[in-house]
This record gives structure tokens, sequence and C-alpha cells, in this order.
């Protein structure tokens, strides 16, 4: 299973456009990561896009927020401009989910973009992520331009739709 895994992701780094190939953008492990929901991730579906890439679990009460503003951000961006991929993490966290869990989050939160089942590949190319939720966006050569991490004891939980709304706007904006 690793070595599929490891052969999907370098086929899908191949057909990425030539600036995220070069940054080494983690967005190329996307396309190799199995579909929870939304079905697959390609290459296509992210080139020339802003990217927008959370990771949660469905034990996280934070995640529940976040996925009501992931998906107005998703109803007010023009699906040519902006991507964005939900990747579950630590869903087997001490032992807070199971199958049916994640199953009546996704039925509650309808998230509007596909989601995945990440692993430690995925965890360790987008930084190190060791904290849920976490969100980056990339703009569009796949280059992080920004990010969020929910940092223990913190007020702020989880990302709004009015500061992504904003940080999308200004990527827009700027030349590609």
């Amino acid at each position: 299973m690793q070595r599929r895994t490891f052969l999907q992701t370098a086929v899908a780094a191949a057909t990425l456009p030539p600036a995220a190939r070069a940054a080494g953008s983690p967005l190329a492990l996307l396309p190799g990561l199995a579909p929870l929901r939304g079905g697959p991730v390609t290459p296509a579906s992210l080139s020339g896009r802003l990217v927008v890439v959370t990771f949660f679990a469905s034990w996280c009460p934070p995640c529940h927020a976040e996925f009501r503003h992931l998906n107005a951000i998703r109803a007010g961006f023009d699906d040519a401009d902006l991507a964005i991929v939900g990747i579950n993490l630590f869903e087997d966290f001490g032992g807070l989910s199971s199958p049916a869990k994640l199953a009546r989050f996704i039925d509650r939160t309808r998230p509007a973009f596909p989601l995945v089942r990440g692993d430690d590949n995925a965890r360790r190319a987008f930084g190190n992520v060791d904290r849920i939720p976490t969100v980056l966006v990339f703009d569009r050569r796949g280059r992080r331009a920004w990010h969020f991490r929910h940092a223990p004891g913190a007020h702020k939980t989880h990302v709004t739709e009015a500061e992504l709304t904003a940080i999308l706007n200004d990527l827009l904006a700027s030349p590609a």
C-alpha cells in the first residue's frame, strides 16, 4: 500500500503545473490520498487555483464551526479561482472516533469540498501538522501563502469566513 501511494504521488506531482513542482509544493501529495467524500483530488482540480487545505477530525469541536465557514467560502468564490480540500487526520486520537462518528460529522457539516484521508506523509509534507484544525492557503503557483494552527490554550480555535475571505481576495488581486 505504501508503494502504491508513493507511485500515485509521483505521477500526480508530474502532472501539476511546473511552478508547483519546482516549489516542492505539498499539494503534489493530495492526488495520492484516498478520497473520503467528493471523489478524488486531481492535479487538474488544483492547477492555477488558490487552494485551501484544512486538517480536521470528527471529534474536533472547532472543526465543526470551521466547516461552516469553509462551506460559505466555497459558495462565495468561483470554482475556477478556488479549491478547498479537507484532510482527515488524527481521527483515531485517544479512541475518540469511529467510522460511524466520522460519517455523522460529514453528514452534519455537509462539506462542499472534497475530503481525503490523511497519513503521516501528508502531515509531514504540510509542515509537520501536529494540531487540528490547521489551515493552509496556497497561491496559484502552489506556494504556501498563509496558515493557521489552533494553538494549545488559544482563544481563537478556527479560521473564520471573514478573515479567510480577506486573505483569498488579496491573493486573487495579486499577479499570478
